[in-house]
């Protein structure tokens, strides 16, 4: 009984994340992030450098080293968050910097399930941002503005 419900606990999940590519696909003056962002909130959000640069059809299976919590998503879900960055439904990006020991990503096994999350990214917070914000036509005079908050 316990795997039939985790079949259809995936299957749920699997309709969903398809809901909102296709959502993300098919609007093209709001990204999948802008068009849910309450028009009233007040707050501040932010991304990671590393979700803005990577997508999990890279990831090879059992590449522990990119293990991340939340984990690093598809290609339609980086670009979504570009599109938050353009239209500023995002505030800033982070390092998203959370060293652990090499020796807890359990590179030698591959488990994602055993090995250890984070990322030791802030050596790699400007130039990876900055190649990528060029990549994107933002250009070098965002940077300022969305990482030093």
């Amino acid at each position: 009984m316990e795997g039939i419900a985790e079949e259809r606990s995936k299957d749920k999940a699997e309709r969903e994340l398809v809901e909102v590519e296709g959502r993300s696909r098919s609007s093209s003056k709001e990204s999948a992030i802008g068009a849910h962002w309450p028009s009233f909130a007040d707050v501040s959000s932010s991304t990671s450098v590393f979700y803005l640069t990577h997508d999990s059809s890279k990831v090879e299976i059992g590449d522990t080293s990119l293990k991340t919590f939340p984990p690093i998503r598809r290609a339609v879900h980086r670009a979504a968050l570009w599109d938050g960055l353009k239209q500023g439904v995002l505030s800033f990006v982070t390092s998203g910097h959370m060293p652990v020991d090499p020796a807890l990503k359990l590179s030698r096994e591959g488990d994602f399930y055993k090995a250890a999350s984070g990322v030791s990214s802030i050596e790699l917070l400007l130039p990876a941002f900055w190649t990528y914000c060029e990549n994107v036509g933002m250009g070098v005079g965002c940077l300022p503005e969305l990482m030093c908050r």
